[in-house]
């Protein structure tokens, strides 16, 4: 049989663009797959679309139920990761079309990675993205391009840390990695960027440079492609007098939260951590209290360095 693969779907107010996302994964080249869905506390009609398909595809689709609602993205992905008890896991947002051969690409990689080594090796895989609009009309045929992402780079500790390149709706990881994790921290930014540190810290991330989704880009992302990435607006934004404070207290806040994923790390998973990744977590974790010139000593000496221009200059000049 076919390597069975469990789709986690996270929902909420979803029912505009749902259909056509449960219409592609039905779609997909390798069919032994489960769709797991917990909606968030809906208002709109996105339970009635979900109880439709599992009304129509119970052997491959269910919804979870319980009291809660509104616990945001986070903790969502997080409890539904607990309903999987599959060799391989997928993240799955509610307005993404997956490309017809997304499930089979990404199975056929990390069993290949498992075969070189083996499958107690805690993995995690991500791809490269179309960013679509609304209408699926492409914007960029890769989203690591048109934001400057390097996913050789982003698979090294000291670059994850500051500067994630992992998009949730991209992975896939094994068991290996669910079995070495824990309950994803609340107070950490994104759940894709914390599975991305946790697997180069216990394990391996491995990526493919071929899109497999259409990631689309409306008025309602959580996050979104941010269409606003040129290094002009972004020079501005530090340089003008009404919008430098914001801009600068707005990174200050990003860099310190991602210096605190750090530690969550260290507090959880020091005894699984081997002890060069371990002094690279306590380094960051641990950056802003530094001076100034201590901090750019360790920048440099760890190799802390976000891509791009603008990103860096964060780094060293606002901490």
């Amino acid at each position: 049989m076919k390597n069975r693969v469990d789709i986690l779907l996270a929902t909420y107010n979803g029912e505009k663009y749902l259909p056509e996302l449960i219409d592609s994964i039905i779609n997909q080249t390798h069919d032994n797959w489960f769709l797991i869905v917990r909606d968030d506390g809906s208002k709109d009609n996105t339970i009635d679309v979900i109880n439709k398909y599992c009304k129509k595809y119970p052997e491959k689709i269910s919804l979870v139920i319980d009291n809660d609602k509104n616990i945001g993205v986070i903790r969502n992905f997080s409890r539904l990761i607990n309903y999987s008890n599959s060799d391989y896991i997928m993240f799955s947002d509610q307005d993404d079309i997956w490309l017809p051969n997304k499930i089979e690409l990404s199975l056929n990689r990390i069993i290949d990675e498992e075969d070189k080594k083996d499958k107690s090796l805690a993995l995690l895989l991500h791809t490269d993205l179309k960013v679509v609009d609304e209408k699926l009309d492409i914007i960029s045929d890769s989203f690591w391009k048109f934001k400057n992402l390097d996913p050789i780079r982003g698979s090294k500790l000291s670059t994850a840390l500051c500067h994630n390149v992992v998009t949730g709706c991209t992975v896939m990881f094994n068991k290996a990695l669910k079995e070495n994790m824990k309950e994803i921290p609340e107070k950490t930014i994104m759940h894709d960027w914390w599975l991305n540190i946790l697997a180069i810290s216990v394990g391996k991330v491995i990526y493919i440079d071929t899109p497999t989704i259409l990631y689309r880009q409306h008025s309602d992302n959580t996050l979104g492609a941010g269409l606003n990435h040129s290094l002009l607006k972004n020079l501005l934004k530090l340089v003008k007098g009404n919008t430098r404070k914001e801009y600068i207290t707005k990174i200050q806040k990003h860099n310190l939260a991602s210096q605190l994923q750090a530690k969550f790390l260290v507090d959880m998973y020091s005894d699984k951590i081997d002890k060069d990744k371990l002094l690279i977590l306590k380094e960051y974790s641990n950056l802003s209290e530094n001076s100034f010139l201590q901090r750019k000593i360790k920048i440099n000496k760890y190799s802390f360095y976000k891509m791009g221009l603008i990103r860096n200059i964060s780094m060293f000049f606002i901490g």
